[in-house]
């Protein structure tokens, strides 16, 4: 009966001390995963490099091989192209944007790939005769790949929200 009991005894502190751990690695969140930590560095440097209004940095963030397709539908494929694109960007609409990015969340998909969804909103968007536009906002989705253990930005998408119908009673 003692070996019964000890035995019993010793499978309960094990059912236990497993679903301890499995409740520690389900609760622990996107903080304290290293891979997930880089990754919303990323976006966060996208924000900044966006904000300094530096085409090449921006451009740093991104693959070799990227695929960028903006919210207008404007694609481009490589790193260079992408420069290209905010150079002519940041000498003309947004050369005085302000650009804020918040992740909603963070899929690490293997060691070196990584998907991010999120909402942007940019401020002192140019109109073409040089007016600010209104706030705009949007979604973005980005596949982050990791290579030589650093990430970049492989494939970004991002779409717009449609601005407020007027309200006819404000006239």
């Amino acid at each position: 009966m003692n070996i019964t009991r000890t035995i019993a005894m010793l499978a309960v502190s094990l059912i236990v001390a497993f679903s301890l751990v499995v409740a520690r690695a389900r609760s622990q969140s996107a903080d304290d995963d290293p891979n997930a930590v880089a990754v919303q560095r990323i976006v966060n440097d996208y924000s900044e490099r966006m904000n300094r209004h530096d085409a090449h940095d921006v451009a740093s963030l991104f693959a070799e091989d990227a695929d960028f397709t903006n919210m207008r539908g404007d694609s481009h494929h490589g790193r260079k192209e992408i420069e290209a694109f905010y150079a002519k960007l940041f000498d003309g609409p947004l050369k005085e944007v302000y650009r804020t990015d918040t992740v909603k969340s963070i899929r690490i998909l293997s060691p070196e790939i990584a998907a991010v969804d999120g909402l942007w909103q940019m401020r002192f968007t140019l109109a073409a005769n040089g007016t600010r536009g209104p706030v705009r906002d949007g979604l973005f989705d980005y596949v982050l790949t990791k290579q030589n253990g650093r990430w970049f930005i492989t494939i970004f998408h991002e779409s717009e929200f449609a601005p407020p119908p007027a309200d006819p009673a404000a006239k």
